[in-house]
């Protein structure tokens, strides 16, 4: 019948409220689950990175994904970019290119646990490949896997602002393609600041999303060959967000500014399920761009490790004290 309007049970859903919105709180951060970084797996300590990751995306070598498996990396993709693209295109035979991938390669690691899921490359939007490419080569995917294989690419902030792609041109990128489960963006302060990114996934990336996809963070993580390079890669004090705090010529300054930023917003945006710097190797070189990566950066390479340990294992804590 109808329930008494005025009567106890409407105090209870108030209880009920009150309880949740103390788990929410108590829980924020909870969806941040995955941490990664760009070419973990050609690192040579790969047993000890499982304290602080738990995936590897960008090899399409199989042994090398049995190894990390093996090591303890329980979520690993299997990189697809070479079974469709070819030349910055979607091949022409990439139906049976896939068949002979999925088949030989994908379906074994699948069965043996060793993979989740398929990453299908980077920033191929921007490549100019366009969204009608893009869902031919993800839908086919999707239909000949198992349900519940995860899905997986990263694109370029132009193509989820306004479909730029390379070379100035443009391609019609209204959505996410639909059969994706993880979507993930890279933003470096040489193209806008800590603030932007938020903005950028808020504005431009969360309304092309479906509400079952999640997304991921690559942050940057990189040094440069000397100071004035270090000012433009890390700190520019020009991008498209305005000025980054200025770093003074020294890169490992501005790296940990961001790791800490962009783990704090992390924590406290539910669309968020983890973070995948770029990148982990690649040695100091001089005049070097984008190098060293993590690996090479001691102070960087050791906040990682305490962001990547406290997500991996559940327990979100602040960082911002820690040396």
């Amino acid at each position: 019948g109808m329930p008494d309007r005025d009567g106890p049970s409407m105090r209870f859903p108030c209880c009920i409220l009150l309880c949740l919105t103390l788990w929410t709180i108590g829980t924020a951060g909870y969806d941040l689950q995955y941490m990664s970084v760009w070419d973990l797996e050609d690192g040579p300590d790969i047993h000890e990175y499982r304290e602080w990751a738990n995936f590897i995306f960008t090899t399409d070598n199989a042994t090398k994904i049995r190894e990390v498996h093996k090591a303890g990396f329980t979520h690993n993709f299997f990189n697809t970019y070479k079974c469709f693209v070819s030349d910055y295109k979607l091949k022409s035979d990439y139906v049976a290119a896939w068949h002979k991938c999925r088949t030989n390669t994908v379906l074994p690691l699948l069965a043996e646990g060793a993979i989740k899921g398929v990453f299908f490359g980077d920033e191929l939007g921007f490549m100019c490949i366009t969204l009608h490419d893009l869902e031919l080569m993800m839908n086919l995917t999707r239909h000949t896997l198992p349900k519940d294989t995860v899905l997986y690419y990263n694109e370029a902030y132009p193509v989820i602002v306004d479909g730029g792609c390379s070379y100035h041109r443009h391609i019609n990128y209204t959505h996410v393609p639909r059969v994706l489960d993880w979507i993930s963006v890279d933003y470096y302060p040489d193209e806008g600041t800590i603030v932007g990114a938020q903005k950028l996934f808020k504005e431009y990336l969360y309304p092309k999303m479906a509400p079952h996809q999640k997304a991921l963070f690559v942050a940057p993580s990189y040094g440069a060959g000397n100071p004035q390079l270090s000012n433009q890669l890390c700190c520019n004090n020009n991008t498209r967000d305005g000025p980054n705090p200025p770093c003074h010529g020294n890169c490992t300054a501005a790296m940990l500014q961001w790791a800490v930023a962009v783990y704090n917003w992390a924590r406290r945006d539910d669309r968020l399920i983890g973070i995948n710097p770029w990148h982990f190797m690649g040695k100091p070189v001089a005049n070097g761009k984008f190098t060293p990566g993590m690996r090479y950066m001691p102070q960087v390479y050791k906040k990682w490790r305490q962001i990547g340990a406290e997500i991996v294992s559940g327990k979100l804590r602040d960082v911002e004290n820690k040396d």
